[in-house]
């Protein structure tokens, strides 16, 4: 007996959490974010039309390219006439949209994962950050404290953000230690 793929409209894939849609195919995101790079944080997706951001993640790669999100596929997402204001459909062949993926990859010379300066940059802010912090508790000067904010700042900014979208690396645990 073969099972009947699962149909969800918008509002029936809301009340799903572990289900996410990609250009009209339901994907088991709950089973998929453990295989995935950037880790369980895709898991935000769930219950949404993640179209845009699949293409925005992985430009000029269709989703039905990749054959292990493809071992997580489960159905079909069926837009409904009620909910045309809410799924705003995104053209990534438009012209605008070509030319943008062209610029972005001519600036991604040698690899789409993080250089060796990108490793060089962690250790000088874990450095900073941990001689102000020193600094800040030895001596409680508002300008250590100043100094604080801004190291961790550029650990949010300048390594969790890259780390969340997967991108220092192709291994899963690497992205998720440093997100």
């Amino acid at each position: 007996m073969t099972k009947t793929p699962l149909m969800l409209t918008t509002e029936e894939l809301k009340s799903r959490p572990n289900l996410v849609a990609v250009d009209g195919i339901l994907y088991n995101i709950a089973g998929f974010a453990p295989h995935h790079p950037g880790g369980t944080h895709i898991q935000g997706a769930g219950a949404y039309d993640a179209s845009a951001l699949y293409a925005s993640m992985h430009p000029g790669r269709p989703a039905l390219s990749s054959d292990l999100l493809q071992q997580y596929r489960v159905g079909e997402h069926v837009r409904s006439v009620a909910s045309c204001k809410e799924d705003v459909i995104y053209r990534f062949d438009s012209p605008f949209a070509v030319d943008l993926l062209k610029i972005v990859r001519s600036s991604v010379k040698k690899s789409w994962w993080a250089p060796v300066g990108f490793y060089a940059r962690i250790f000088i802010i874990a450095v900073a950050t941990l001689w102000c912090e020193y600094q800040f508790i030895t001596k409680g000067a508002i300008f250590w404290a100043v100094l604080v904010g801004v190291c961790h700042a550029q650990i949010g900014l300048s390594v969790q953000h890259d780390a969340s979208h997967g991108a220092i690396s192709k291994n899963f645990y690497i992205n998720e230690f440093f997100s």
